[in-house]
């Protein structure tokens, strides 16, 4: 994780961020995926550019909370991006040739003496510069997610939400309460200390959350 300024706040890292992806544990169960959904609902409607990752199937309580279209699946290849500093040249066309297995990249017109240092390579696939973990004691907990994209995970700031009293504080930033009783009373209570709206899509995630974690005890 990347160290963080002296003095910034969980608030600073998220107005920072420029692209934000929340994900919650499946070892969390229902309180950790609601909990997920409702901040991401919450930061989402507040303008922040974020996704929502859940490489599971979600729970029949949970579908009327999230569409399919809004989670964002974990991609087992990335993307090869080419870069082509073309300033100073006029480019009418750019095609592309399949010869065997070779692709080459046309651009049209440009100079006999154009410099080709100015063409650069690289890979994308997890493009986020903060991450949100919801209910997991040890970064390893995110199963899927943590094993396709550690490398990843590593070189960017990470928020660790959690009221495991086991939690390991792997964050650049940690918010662990165990007293708070349950992660969407946490994250509840959070979003109204960092001024976020608790809108009516978040207030739905998080109650159904909640009541989910309240017929679970009455049944015990």
């Amino acid at each position: 994780m990347l160290v963080l300024k002296e003095g910034k706040q969980v608030t600073d890292l998220i107005y920072e961020a420029k692209n934000a992806v929340v994900i919650p544990t499946r070892g969390s169960g229902m309180d950790g995926l609601c909990a997920g959904i409702a901040l991401y609902r919450s930061l989402k409607n507040s303008g922040k550019n974020v996704s929502f990752m859940y490489p599971y199937p979600i729970p029949f309580e949970a579908v009327n909370l999230i569409s399919k279209d809004e989670v964002t699946p974990v991609k087992g290849t990335r993307d090869l991006v080419v870069s082509i500093d073309y300033g100073g040249t006029h480019i009418e066309k750019v095609n592309y040739v399949i010869e065997g297995n070779v692709c080459k990249i046309i651009l049209h017109p440009v100079s006999k003496d154009f410099d080709t240092s100015r063409v650069g390579f690289s890979t994308a696939g997890f493009d986020y510069d903060l991450v949100i973990s919801i209910g997991a004691p040890k970064l390893t907990d995110h199963g899927e997610v943590f094993n396709e994209y550690k490398e990843e995970i590593k070189k960017i700031f990470l928020i660790n939400i959690d009221n495991s009293t086991k939690n390991e504080n792997y964050g650049t930033l940690n918010v662990i309460e165990p007293e708070s009783g349950g992660l969407c009373q946490l994250v509840l209570y959070k979003l109204a200390a960092w001024h976020y709206k608790v809108d009516k899509e978040t207030a739905k995630a998080l109650l159904a959350g909640i009541t989910y974690n309240a017929s679970s005890v009455e049944d015990r």
